[in-house]
């Protein structure tokens, strides 16, 4: 009875290895954030009246809506006019870095606004002005277009957990034979390098679509 126990519960890490743990957002740190971004949605709150979208009255031409900020891990940014190109052209180069304990950011030393949030995919900062006696607070979101990084970083870690767990059982509980212990994480191998396959096939895939928007 107990072996069984032990053996659905590594199975049951075993098939959720590859499902990404929603509760769990990756840190806002330089590495994280650096990537490329497309523009998302904006609105507008002031003083206590409710929350507008913005998004179409701030991106009033449609050239504006493709476009793409890259952010780089050395601290330099990229503003591409993507897809439509605006006249005159709206690319421009720039730096960024993360301040007051990663919780805002910087754009070319002039411009700082707070992180609402990050979850590896979508970027949340906002700015408020209160020069007017009332306070006007912009929110911004960005979409990330690569995060398979964090993804195939979560199924490192869920793949590391699986194979501990299967040792722990062998070794310290004696629960498993050597011939379940190798069963198991033939099997956890197997379900690791497929997932990892099929990262891999949609990492291409993105960059192929990338490269030709």
């Amino acid at each position: 009875m107990k072996k069984t126990f032990i053996a659905f519960s590594c199975l049951a890490l075993l098939f959720t290895s590859c499902k990404k743990d929603k509760d769990e957002n990756p840190a806002v740190t330089t590495e994280n954030i650096a990537g490329t971004y497309t523009l998302g949605t904006v609105t507008i709150k002031t003083g206590a009246a409710a929350e507008e979208d913005y998004t179409n009255a701030y991106y009033d031409e449609a050239c504006k809506r493709d476009d793409k900020i890259v952010l780089n891990a050395n601290g330099t940014s990229v503003y591409d006019d993507a897809g439509v190109k605006c006249d005159p052209a709206g690319d421009d180069t720039g730096t960024w870095a993360l301040t007051s304990n990663n919780t805002r950011i910087n754009f070319d030393s002039t411009d700082e606004l707070s992180i609402l949030s990050f979850d590896g995919r979508v970027l949340k900062i906002s700015e408020t002005d209160n020069s007017t006696g009332t306070s006007i607070t912009i929110t911004v979101t960005h979409n990330k277009q690569y995060f398979l990084a964090v993804t195939k970083y979560r199924l490192k870690v869920n793949f590391e957990a699986v194979f501990l767990w299967l040792f722990l059982c062998w070794i310290l509980t004696g629960s498993l034979s050597s011939t379940e212990f190798y069963f198991l994480s033939s099997k956890a191998i197997m379900n690791f390098s497929i997932c990892r396959l099929c990262l891999n096939i949609c990492t291409m895939a993105c960059s192929v679509i990338c490269s030709k928007s």
